[in-house]
């Protein structure tokens, strides 16, 4: 695949462009997505248009990023550049993460109901996850999911990003079979399940029975408009949640609150990017995933921190080496 992938599509009035970088190992590689939003119509009559289908949120772009007037964005362009080599979690390390935030997921079984025998079945319920990241579910006797998975194991899990919006945010799937949790281990996974639920007492109720996806055959990731990215299972098991996943929101609504003038200035120094507004998304132990607007665009992007961290007070540290070397 070609450093970018650019299509074209018209959504009137308004066009997006979105980049997608691969790097180079197939299994351990993930997109590194930038999507500009320009608002303004399309002007070249020699572009490939293909016309959206309905309840499409964006268009996508096939050629470099241009100005009104067709002049080449060097600044953006070398800025798309230096985001395919951005230090970022792995797509196990995302997924890991992904199942370790998330207090609700789908799960599908295959159902063993008179009336929709052979068809699978979706249910959204609490579950947790095992050190390994392997979905842990506490089912009652009484609910359909338990009859489904003891006559037919096989089933599909999907959880999605916090606060989850749309296609633009990421979810993942893992697909496998579910078996009940032996009963000497019982004991062990009702504690991850108090740790988790603190005031779901039914588990504890004597018809309800935990069960684990023991078998994992594959796993998907799709993170925000990025192609579907399958994940081996042996590299999901292997892999772990990020570290400061969990203080990622408040840290970022900090900084968007108090320190805008910071974040700005920290995209033009750490990324090579001028830009009139910026704000953080989300973090992770590498970096920040950045939105902000240039000239009326919108960008998605990635902004590596000057070392990783693992700690809360490491990110504050790091965060605030870097706004005082913009200042200096």
């Amino acid at each position: 695949m070609p450093p970018f992938v650019l299509q074209r599509l018209q959504l009137a009035p308004q066009v997006v462009l979105q980049r997608v970088g691969w790097t180079a190992a197939a299994s351990s590689s993930r997109p590194a997505v930038c999507t500009v939003h320009h608002h303004r119509q399309a002007t070249r009559a020699t572009s490939r248009i293909a016309q959206p289908s309905q309840g499409m949120r964006a268009s996508q772009v096939s050629e470099a990023s241009t100005s009104a007037s067709d002049q080449p964005d060097l600044e953006l362009d070398a800025f798309f550049k230096r985001q395919q080599t951005c230090a970022r979690p792995t797509p196990a390390e995302d997924a890991r993460t992904l199942v370790e935030l998330a207090r609700m997921g789908t799960l599908s079984t295959i159902s063993q109901s008179n009336e929709a025998a052979g068809y699978p079945v979706a249910a959204v319920l609490e579950f947790a996850a095992d050190e390994s990241g392997r979905p842990l579910f506490g089912l009652s006797s009484l609910s359909p999911q338990s009859k489904d998975v003891r006559q037919d194991s096989r089933c599909s899990f999907t959880v999605t990003a916090p606060n989850f919006q749309g296609v633009e945010d990421s979810r993942f799937t893992v697909t496998g079979g579910v078996q009940q949790v032996p009963d000497e281990e019982a004991k062990q996974v009702r504690e991850v399940f108090r740790k988790k639920y603190p005031d779901s007492f039914w588990f504890d109720f004597g018809d309800f029975s935990f069960y684990r996806m023991d078998r994992i055959v594959v796993t998907r990731l799709i993170n925000g408009f990025a192609p579907v990215g399958m994940i081996p299972a042996k590299n999901y098991l292997s892999a772990s949640p990020d570290p400061v996943a969990a203080f990622s929101a408040p840290v970022a609504g900090h900084m968007n609150s108090d320190h805008a003038e910071s974040i700005v200035a920290m995209v033009k120094a750490f990324g090579g990017l001028t830009v009139d507004e910026a704000k953080i998304l989300s973090l992770d132990r590498l970096g920040m995933q950045m939105q902000v607007k240039r000239s009326g665009e919108v960008i998605k992007c990635r902004l590596p921190f000057v070392r990783p961290v693992t700690t809360r007070k490491e990110i504050k540290d790091v965060i605030v080496e870097m706004s005082k070397a913009v200042k200096s």
